[in-house]
């Protein structure tokens, strides 16, 4: 009976030493620093999330940088607070709305005193750097694309806008035209809007824009930029066949986008009904299809009601939100890692390993014996 008890208090013990790296493996640092939005479509805000951050000797902090492509300039994004489960939790806003997209490809995360530095020491915990291709598809995506009408205020005046930006921007745009033709009480206002409507959607090369009609949009077209966004992130997985962050949030940018072009195009269809009725009870109604078909545009639908709006259910705002992703960085251990204790994860891992494999012997063998005496 002794020996029973012996036998399975063994064998249970082999079990947790085999599980111990199992759990060493997960105590891992990860994480990721993502570009975000004070307002849609401005990437002037990065968003870094890590967890299982190693510990700091006394007088010690992270810190966190955007680094230029050509290793000039550096972006102080501020003193990273590691909370007391050793995670970080930080977001950092460009004061002045600058795209933080437009000129930094690395993100880096130095040790530095307390307080922190005004740059960055040499001392790197974690670093990333973007393909510069890639970072160029990227740029077209979210800061500024060749082609495109000027950003009219902010930061970027004057420059062309990001293919996404201008997604958003000119699907909320034609939405307000819905909007306006939704609510107008007479049938020249209600198809003065939809005809606006329909201008945003096309742009000037559309075979419906009609130059008679105010147009409040930038004259580029939903659906041009909608087709846009769809090439240049297909662009990116091509061009990247074994990056994985490039395949997860691909779809989110290319799927939400022709997602975008559909409800656009039936929201354009319905508003060339409403431009033609005779009467405002149908005009209003066609103006209403119009409004509900833009609001999917821009912020997506959850058509099979599962309760997430997936890649292909996703509006302007996804497709934006998912450049952004692929856009994001993942930091990897740096030459400046802090070692904490003697023995380091990996190590203590291989250690529990073979203890575990040792005693799984060692049980099998006092199991055989004890079989072989009866």
């Amino acid at each position: 009976m002794y020996f029973s008890r012996v036998l399975k208090l063994t064998l249970a013990l082999s079990l947790l030493a085999l599980m111990l790296p199992v759990t060493a493996v997960m105590g891992q640092t990860t994480g990721t620093a993502t570009f975000g939005d004070s307002s849609a479509g401005k990437s002037d805000m990065l968003v870094v999330t890590m967890s299982d951050m190693p510990p700091l000797g006394a007088g010690e902090v992270y810190q966190g940088w955007l680094v230029s492509d050509d290793g000039k300039t550096n972006v102080d994004v501020g003193v990273l607070e590691v909370a007391d489960d050793s995670s970080i939790s930080h977001t950092f806003t460009s004061a002045t709305g600058t795209n933080l997209a437009a000129a930094n490809a690395t993100f880096t995360i130095t040790i530095e005193a307390t307080g922190g530095a005004t740059s960055p020491s040499k001392v790197i915990a974690f670093t990333t750097t973007t393909d510069e291709d890639a970072m160029t598809h990227l740029r077209n995506l979210l800061v500024s694309n060749a082609g495109n009408p000027n950003y009219a205020s902010g930061a970027h005046t004057g420059i062309p806008k990001g293919i996404t930006p201008g997604l958003y921007e000119q699907t909320n745009a034609a939405l307000t035209q819905a909007e306006a033709a939704a609510t107008a009480t007479s049938l020249s206002d209600i198809q003065a809007a939809a005809g606006n409507a329909i201008n945003i959607i096309e742009g000037t090369g559309g075979a419906n824009f009609d130059a008679s009609r105010t147009d409040s949009g930038d004259s580029f077209g939903v659906l041009n930029y909608a087709s846009d966004a769809s090439a240049h992130a297909k662009a990116i997985t091509a061009a990247f066949p074994k990056d994985a962050k490039f395949f997860k949030f691909e779809p989110g940018v290319s799927a939400g986008a022709d997602n975008v072009a559909a409800q656009a195009g039936s929201a354009r269809d319905h508003a060339l009904l409403a431009v033609s009725a005779t009467d405002t009870t149908t005009a209003t109604a066609y103006a209403t299809n119009v409004k509900t078909y833009l609001e999917r545009a821009l912020s997506g639908y959850d058509a099979d009601r599962d309760g997430a709006i997936a890649a292909s259910e996703g509006g302007a705002l996804q497709a934006h939100q998912a450049a952004q992703n692929m856009a994001s960085f993942s930091p990897a251990a740096g030459t400046g890692l802090p070692v904490a204790g003697d023995i380091g994860l990996g190590s203590f891992a291989w250690m529990a390993l073979m203890m575990g494999i040792a005693l799984v012997s060692a049980g099998s063998l006092m199991r055989m014996r004890k079989t072989t005496s009866r």
